[in-house]
């Protein structure tokens, strides 16, 4: 008997002992995401994924929002919003249930910062002004200034210039009142950006350099360099180029002390745009080799294609025809190589420049439809690239929901186990009541775990739902494109047939390159694939615009469709047909039918729900 109760506690010792290395690995595990996630996000995201996971293991609530979250902000440094998306849910509804307002704010803040990257910026917004006031209360200064700081870059991509001024000298009256150096020189910092888009250059740089002087007083050299590129910018953008040269120069110095090589070409190729705006084309040549050697040092493609196309254009520049050329031509196979097709583009766009230098007009033609097709197939990549997103999404929900599947039954398993052993334990040192109470939790633990796998199952179908309709969506964009380049293709024939038929044929095949042009701008089958595939989207959205304010011409319904689809007003511009000016006329008669004399169309129209 009693080598049975100390075999029995034994085992517990081994199961306690276990359980506390665990929970010593979950504190490892944490604090490897924290150190690694502004170096090296990839190997941060590996140890927040390794330390949710555990703490699923442990059932170790009190951890579940802080691995949540840092799981969320490992995702949110890759962009992969989805995925912040969801952890960062998971940490909010944890905190929610606490009394810890201070972390359930700072969680709220993290998931207005995704909302604010997805394009939801008014609602990241508000968030962000509600944690300013409950930090504010809380009086937990880092919280606010972080926040007010979010707050003001985020008033000034929405173009509110004012209130983000005012926001960013709140957070600079707080930094300097409670000693935060650091965010004392990023609100100089936001303050001068909002100088410099209202105009007030020489004010954008007396901040500027207010930063400036903060930096260097903290010896936080990166920071010192990125706001001398800044201040550099300014200056040039003033016409200022000599004083343009000797800030960049600055940076130049404070390079060798960094060892930043990246930085280094961007700067030399700052310092060269200055001198190419300077007319010293000769000194833009100077740089650009400089920055072109360093990128071969690095093995940087992308970068060698850059500055081969704009070192081209500097020969051009100085009439070295055969050299630009040759630059050119590098550019572009370099461009091609890494498949990159702005940068091709650009590179076509240098090539027209060199041909009309050279005379050769076939050439010419060649390049400017080598352009055209490109910035086609960039709209078309850029369609593609939605698809590929929420491919990815539905992936990576799909093998989220597995890992918590596995997870809990995992935990099942080992709950079994660990009741296994509290039963023997318990059998001989209380009664055989409290094994009833554990066999009950158990089976009680068996149902829990079954409506989370039914759970988890049902997010996984949504998902995949979810994808077929985004598919749905862009095919019409997909066939629209398709016959885009039909028509290119019989362009370019009837291109080839007005160079053989100059002369009495030139006014027919011009009619006839007019003609096609017309019909593949307005057609209508098109449009009518589109409306239908629009519709089965967004059930219900044009019969409430029409049971609210009436009937609609069918431009009016194309322009709605499109702002309801979330595209620019150049977007809406190249699927129409019609010119900027004509795409403001027409929002603003929209505006005008829906009576909207405050509102901003496009968030209406995005946000419309058909209630009165």
């Amino acid at each position: 008997m009693i080598t049975r109760i100390l075999l029995s506690c034994f085992l517990y010792f081994l199961c306690t002992t276990g359980l506390a290395q665990k929970y010593s690995k979950l504190d490892e595990l944490i604090k490897k995401n924290q150190e690694s996630i502004d170096t090296n996000p990839s190997e941060s995201l590996k140890y927040a994924k390794e330390a949710f996971d555990l703490c699923l293991e442990l059932n170790a609530k009190e951890k579940l929002g802080e691995t949540a979250n840092n799981l969320s902000q490992a995702y949110y440094g890759l962009y992969y919003l989805d995925s912040a998306d969801k952890y960062v849910d998971i940490a909010m509804d944890y905190y929610e249930k606490t009394d810890e307002e201070r972390l359930l704010t700072r969680v709220k803040v993290a998931k207005a910062s995704i909302l604010n990257q997805k394009g939801q910026k008014n609602e990241a917004l508000t968030i962000y002004l509600d944690a300013i006031s409950v930090f504010d209360r809380l009086n937990t200064i880092n919280n606010l200034v972080d926040a007010t700081h979010r707050a003001s870059s985020l008033l000034f991509e929405l173009d509110r210039l004012n209130e983000a001024m005012a926001m960013a000298k709140r957070t600079y009256d707080i930094s300097l009142e409670h000693k935060k150096d650091n965010y004392a020189a990023y609100a100089l910092n936001s303050m001068a950006l909002v100088l410099k888009k209202q105009g007030d250059l020489a004010k954008a740089i007396e901040f500027s350099n207010q930063a400036l002087e903060i930096y260097k007083a903290k010896e936080m050299n990166f920071e010192v360099m990125s706001t001398l590129n800044n201040i550099g910018l300014i200056q040039k953008s003033q016409g200022e180029f000599m004083k343009a040269v000797h800030t960049f120069k600055e940076a130049l110095e404070l390079l060798k002390i960094l060892d930043y090589t990246h930085g280094e070409i961007i700067i030399l190729t700052n310092l060269a745009d200055t001198y190419n705006g300077m007319g010293k084309y000769n000194n833009a040549e100077v740089e650009q080799r400089k920055a072109l050697e360093l990128a071969h040092k690095i093995s940087d493609n992308s970068t060698k294609a850059v500055i081969n196309t704009n070192l081209g254009r500097s020969l051009l520049k100085q009439g070295y025809l055969n050299q630009a050329k040759q630059f050119y031509k590098e550019g572009l196979r370099l461009s091609q190589e890494i498949r990159s097709l702005e940068k091709q583009k650009d590179a076509h766009d240098l090539g027209i420049e060199i041909f009309k230098k050279e005379g050769n007009l076939s050439m010419v033609i060649s390049e400017m439809q080598n352009s055209k097709m490109i910035n086609d197939s960039i709209f078309s990549l850029e369609k593609a690239k939605q698809i590929n997103e929420l491919q990815t999404q539905y992936e990576t929900e799909k093998k989220d929901a597995e890992i918590v599947v596995l997870a809990k039954t995992a935990e099942l398993e080992r709950t079994k186990k660990v009741a296994f052993l509290v039963g023997l334990i318990m059998l001989f040192l209380l009664a055989s009541g409290i094994v009833y109470s554990l066999i009950q939790k158990r089976k009680k633990d068996q149902i829990i775990y079954a409506q989370e796998r039914a759970i988890e199952e049902e997010k996984l179908r949504n998902a995949q739902l979810a994808l077929e309709s985004k598919q749905k969506e862009l095919s019409s964009k997909m066939v629209q494109l398709a016959h885009k380049n039909e028509f290119l293709s019989n362009l370019e024939k009837e291109i080839d047939s007005l160079k053989t038929e100059v002369g009495s044929t030139v006014e027919k095949a011009s009619g006839r390159i007019s003609r096609m042009i017309r019909r593949d701008i307005v057609n209508d089958k098109q449009w009518e694939q589109f409306s239908e595939e629009f519709s089965s989207v967004h059930q219900g959205f044009l019969d409430a615009l029409v049971r609210q304010f009436g009937s609609f011409s069918k431009s009016e319904i194309r322009l709605i469709s499109l702002l309801k689809m979330n595209l620019t007003s150049k977007e809406i511009s190249d699927v129409l047909g019609i010119s900027d000016e004509g795409i403001r006329k027409a929002r603003y008669r929209l505006r005008k039918k829906l009576n909207l004399s405050d509102t901003e169309l496009q968030g209406y129209l995005l946000s419309y729900s058909g209630k009165a």
